[in-house]
């Protein structure tokens, strides 16, 4: 009896552990969602920035072309918007390195997610088949249990019938 209280207890103690660890893992897994989402948003406004910066340097190329008609006054403004355009350029080249490397973690937290889902889903058999297991130890001690509420009361009958009979 007590040896099969300890490993029930044992047994709800597995059990709390491996509830515990699904529940962090839950919070990871939601963590990842929310930071996945996150830089989903971000490589999304990188993409938009570098649209805007390609219009921008569209439109900068067609005031160059436009404006290289005119002579010398108009040369210091063309020198001016190559400046720009070497600034926009170089901001562009940023951002797309910027958007690879939110590209790269993106993949490595979509990967890190899959492999926590395939914890988790390695987890819940072992997980079932315990709380199928403590649920027939529980049923098995309250069998016990009851045989020996009825083995005492046969004893205390006999007992009784002993101190009838020594009488």
């Amino acid at each position: 009896m007590k040896e099969t209280r300890v490993i029930l207890n044992d047994l709800n103690n597995q059990k709390r552990d491996l509830l515990a660890s699904i529940e962090d893992q839950h919070s990871i897994l939601a963590r990842y969602h929310l930071d996945t989402e996150k830089e989903e948003r971000t490589l999304q406004d990188v993409r938009a920035s570098i649209d805007k910066s390609r219009t921008d340097l569209k439109h900068t190329l067609e005031m160059i072309q436009l404006e290289k008609t005119e002579l010398e006054a108009l040369r210091l403004q063309h020198e001016s918007k190559m400046g720009d355009l070497e600034k926009t350029q170089l901001a562009a080249l940023q951002e797309k390195a910027e958007l690879e490397t939110l590209q790269v973690s993106c993949k490595e937290k979509h990967a890190q997610v899959e492999r926590i889902q395939k914890q988790l889903n390695l987890q819940r058999p072992e997980k079932e088949r315990l709380t199928t297991e403590l649920s027939a130890m529980e049923a098995r001690a309250v069998v016990l249990h009851r045989e020996e509420e009825g083995l005492e009361e046969k004893c205390r009958e006999w007992d009784s019938k002993v101190v009838q009979l020594a009488k």
